[in-house]
């Protein structure tokens, strides 16, 4: 007989215990949901935000290529220059009298970083070569330079001058086209500065 009642406690205790037991499942397995669903909001995110960069790297890539291409380009190609050049036949005599005068710095581009060519680093820079074989270096109007100057025998049928003292924008063969000169230096790894007669 003592057996039943502590049957019948052991059930009682069993059955007050459960709903607190349930609870405490129902809310470890409320918070593995809530988990589950934070991991699932996070990879979203996640996924947006890889989402987002992507669009953002394709819509970059214009404006970096236009950035890589700024780099101007010469009032005359190199090749229309070369052949313009050699459709005269030029001794240093008929290069003197052609360069006699004055020029205008408009241009420059160096072998080592094309990308920097521009028409404004020498902006007013002006040369003024005489018939006595002297040359003036402007800029601005205002002579800031007074050098020497002769035709000599540059690349192969090319001519050169050679300026004392120097004028690096003077350095290189010389290409003489209508109304343009350009001095040649690119290939011996310098730069290429191009002028245009002042009228």
């Amino acid at each position: 007989m003592k057996a039943m009642p502590l049957l019948i406690q052991s059930l009682r205790l069993r059955k007050t215990a459960m709903p607190g037991g349930s609870a405490r499942e129902a809310q470890s397995l409320m918070g593995t949901g809530k988990l589950a669903r934070s991991e699932k909001c996070s990879q979203k995110d996640r996924e947006m935000k890889m989402t987002n960069q992507s669009i953002i790297l394709l819509l970059a890539i214009p404006f970096i290529l236009f950035a890589c291409n700024k780099a101007e380009k010469p009032p005359v190609s190199q090749g229309d220059m070369w052949e313009c050049h050699h459709e005269t036949t030029w001794d240093s005599l008929k290069t003197k009298n052609a360069l006699i005068g004055e020029w205008e710095w408009e241009y420059i581009a160096c072998f080592w970083n094309p990308e920097d060519a521009n028409n404004n680093e020498f902006k007013g820079l002006t040369i003024e070569f005489k018939s006595n074989n002297t040359l003036n270096v402007k800029e601005n109007g205002q002579t800031t330079q007074t050098s020497t100057w002769k035709v000599v025998g540059g690349d192969a049928d090319l001519f050169a001058i050679d300026v004392d003292p120097s004028v690096p924008q003077l350095y290189g063969r010389i290409l003489l086209c209508n109304e343009r000169v350009e001095f040649n230096n690119s290939y011996i790894d310098g730069c290429d500065n191009y002028f245009k007669r002042k009228k």
